[in-house]
């Protein structure tokens, strides 16, 4: 992987960065290459970077537990099928609760209806998603009610 990446710095598709990071030198570069994948490539792709950003988050009192966590359940929303995410489901679903409401301490409102959203969408529809995860459910649900409320859907 390595080697590909220093190949594609030598050729000024990529810069590398400080900390082994590497970053497109333009981004309509990194849209074409992100065009040139099909829909199954991109959902592993975001898949694949939302689970190791919830795996390497740091805790809740670090200062970038934030960005983090707003970082990796963005990755997991844009993963087309959640099919691959049965085992985390209910953690999907608890992340965008709490990413959705952050979203509305800082009155980003829409934001916070699609987390809602996106996080009811991990759970069972109908009542076996209440009877499963009643706290959850209503939680979503309720802010989602107040979101839409305040945006006057």
């Amino acid at each position: 992987l390595v080697d590909g990446l220093d190949s594609a710095v030598a050729e000024n598709i990529l810069e590398k960065r400080q900390g082994g990071r590497y970053k497109f030198v333009h981004d309509l570069l990194q849209e074409a290459s992100y065009d040139l994948m099909d829909e199954e490539e991109r959902s592993k792709f975001h898949y694949s970077i939302g689970m190791h950003l919830i795996s390497n988050m740091p805790q809740p009192e670090d200062p970038d537990f934030s960005s983090v966590s707003f970082d990796a359940i963005g990755q997991i929303n844009r993963v087309e099928t959640f099919a691959s995410a049965e085992a985390f489901r209910v953690q999907f679903a608890t992340m965008n609760l709490k990413a959705g409401k952050r979203s509305m301490e800082v009155s980003d409102f829409v934001s916070a209806l699609s987390y809602m959203e996106y996080g009811r969408a991990f759970l069972p529809e109908g009542v076996l998603g209440w009877e499963e995860n009643y706290e959850l459910c209503l939680g979503l649900c309720e802010n989602a009610a107040i979101a839409c409320f305040v945006l006057a859907l």
